[in-house]
């Protein structure tokens, strides 16, 4: 059968044409003097039927083949996929799981190459900035903020999540910047930073118009450089995608600029 299948595939087919394309020429020049004229056209047309039954044969072998290499690609790429993701910064993985990468094969690409996981969407956040702090029970996350990223915070449940997580012997200190003195003393920002220091956050006021633009930087870091979230802020106040990173020089820059800050003079 296989024999027969691969002269089918490499010879029938040409041989139809050529044979076609012969009677066609015979027909026009009138060499095919024992053919008489009336049957050519029904002999090309049987040609032409058999060469159909050809192609549509080979097409369902195509079709096969094509099931079969999909197939085979989809296994290679999963096994290629476990094999990545075993290779992902185990400290990303430790807050997001497993079973978050195969999702998109682009996000494991950037998190295998750049240790770094980028999300569409607040709730995202939300939900995975919980898990990094079961994750890490017992840490110290250094943090900065400002009225433009306080919203993320203003949830029940994202208040529950850190008040147990103080509670249990965790820490968390907060640059909080502000642009001015009516910033600092508006009733918006002290509902903001009660609500924090209720929390049993460490907050220090710093004034963001007297800094250098590196320092004002949006993020989220553990004090030992194992894990960090990116909050892009524009100059406008509207927040972008925020990203989670296990990228040691990312981590250790934002721990750095922290310290600074830290040490600048209160508002």
């Amino acid at each position: 059968m296989t024999k027969f299948m691969r002269f089918i595939e490499v010879l029938l087919l040409p041989t139809i044409a050529i044979v076609s394309v012969v009677i066609s020429l015979g027909d026009i020049f009138n060499f095919f003097h024992l053919i008489a004229p009336n049957q050519v056209p029904m002999i090309i047309l049987v040609i032409t039927s058999m060469g159909l039954g050809t192609l549509a044969v080979i097409m369902n072998k195509c079709n096969e083949m094509q099931d079969k290499l999909e197939n085979l690609l989809s296994k290679a790429e999963l096994e290629q996929m476990k094999e990545m993701i075993t290779q992902i910064n185990p400290d990303l993985r430790k807050v997001l799981g497993n079973n978050f990468f195969p999702s998109t094969f682009h996000t494991l690409q950037t998190a295998l190459k750049d240790s770094k996981v980028q999300f569409s969407d607040n709730s995202t956040f939300r939900l995975n900035f919980k898990h990094m702090l079961k994750a890490y029970p017992k840490a110290t996350f250094l943090s900065t903020s400002s009225l433009a990223t306080s919203y993320l915070w203003n949830e029940k449940d994202m208040e529950d999540a850190l008040a147990r997580f103080i509670h249990d012997g965790g820490k968390i200190k907060q640059i909080f910047f502000v642009r001015s003195p009516e910033e600092a003393a508006s009733p918006e920002m002290r509902v903001t930073l009660d609500l924090l220091k209720k929390i049993g956050i460490t907050i220090r006021i710093v004034n963001s118009t007297r800094i250098p633009a590196s320092l004002k930087q949006y993020f989220i870091v553990e004090s030992r450089r194992k894990i960090g979230w990116d909050i892009p802020v524009n100059d406008l106040g509207h927040m972008g995608l925020s990203a989670i990173t296990a990228n040691p020089a990312v981590t250790a820059n934002y721990c750095k600029i922290f310290e600074t800050l830290w040490e600048i003079d209160e508002y």
